[in-house]
């Protein structure tokens, strides 16, 4: 079937006039946005400000420069953080977590995850960073971490509520 003159015309002028347009881009989707970092351990410790580094500098990455609040959600040795996320946090991509032992603890405790972890999506993963000090001047001297077999009345603590232990 064959267009009639003004039909071929019209149709020549919508295409020129859309070739000839501006083109709009769009605008990123997390620009003006607020995203939440859930973070599954208290605030002052070391998971808390590893999240807040990540935080202040994963922004830059994100097309939009979105703004990034922090929640931390302690409990439970992670878990109180993990299932908040699973259960409470929008499915819109506006929120986040940054989970200190979550993926083992699942492995070890599926049965204590509201949330099935393996639905999480991953979008990083960091090396463990355990950092170890001890005193140089621990009796009998502690040189090397051999050293450490030999020690009189060690003295053991880490980020957990937990009281220091005496070995």
């Amino acid at each position: 079937m064959l267009l009639s003159a003004i039909g071929c015309s019209t149709l020549l002028a919508l295409l020129v006039a859309a070739l000839a347009s501006p083109a709009v881009a769009q605008e990123p989707f997390y620009k003006g946005k607020r995203l939440n970092l859930v973070i599954n351990f208290a605030a002052g410790g070391p998971s808390d400000i590893e999240g807040r580094l990540l935080a202040k500098h994963i922004v830059k990455h994100i097309d939009g420069a979105p703004q990034i609040v922090v929640q931390n959600k302690d409990g439970a040795g992670g878990l109180v953080g993990t299932n908040f996320l699973g259960e409470l946090g929008p499915r819109d991509g506006t929120m986040f977590g940054y989970f200190t032992g979550a993926a083992w603890k699942y492995i070890v405790e599926p049965e204590n995850h509201r949330v099935d972890f393996r639905t999480f999506e991953f979008i990083g993963f960091q090396p463990g960073s355990a950092v170890y000090y001890v005193r140089s001047d621990l009796a009998p001297g502690m040189m090397r971490a051999a050293d450490l077999l030999k020690a009189e009345a060690l003295l053991r603590a880490g980020s957990r509520p937990n009281p220091p232990r005496t070995y």
